[in-house]
């Protein structure tokens, strides 16, 4: 084992002393090389030759949902957008009335009067009709892509689950 160990330093040692004897090549004057120091004046280097207008065109480096956020919180005024179609039950309706009325009850236990017209939802519904039984909920809302996704909901006091 001290053999071993032995052998091992002097072959660490020999091979110091090869590569310090080795010469080293003389640069040729004649070879280009690039320097850093030469460019310093120039500045960067641009293709004039690209014709970019960004007219009408979307940042790309802009969050699409840091922009979605702030719309939604610019729209979002009424509690009841705040909760899923789901989590709401339709509890009330009056439609004997010149303007039906229906009540909802959100997950907290509170109860909002709405009628046709009134936001609800978080994807951004508006009652369309307030029957006998049940309210009908149209969502319209863009997609992450962009696209206009309309849904219709049905809000019924028996079952109190949303039914597409």
């Amino acid at each position: 084992m001290i053999l071993r160990a032995y052998f091992l330093i002097i072959l660490i040692a020999i091979s110091i002393v090869f590569i310090a004897t080795v010469p080293v090549k003389a640069e040729d004057p004649a070879s280009p090389k690039l320097k850093i120091e030469d460019n310093k004046n120039e500045g960067p280097i641009v293709d004039k030759n690209i014709d970019y207008s960004p007219v009408g065109k979307k940042d790309p480096f802009e969050s699409f949902v840091i922009e979605l956020k702030k719309s939604q919180e610019s729209i979002m005024g009424n509690p009841l957008q705040r909760y899923e179609l789901a989590q709401l039950k339709l509890i009330g309706i009056m439609s004997n009335i010149p303007v039906p009325r229906a009540m909802i009850e959100d997950p907290t236990g509170k109860g909002w009067i709405v009628k046709a017209g009134t936001n609800i939802g978080k994807h951004f519904g508006k009652v369309k009709k307030i029957g006998e039984e049940s309210i009908i909920v149209v969502e319209e809302y863009h997609d992450r892509f962009g696209k206009l996704t309309i849904n219709e909901v049905e809000l019924t006091m028996e079952s109190s689950v949303a039914k597409e």
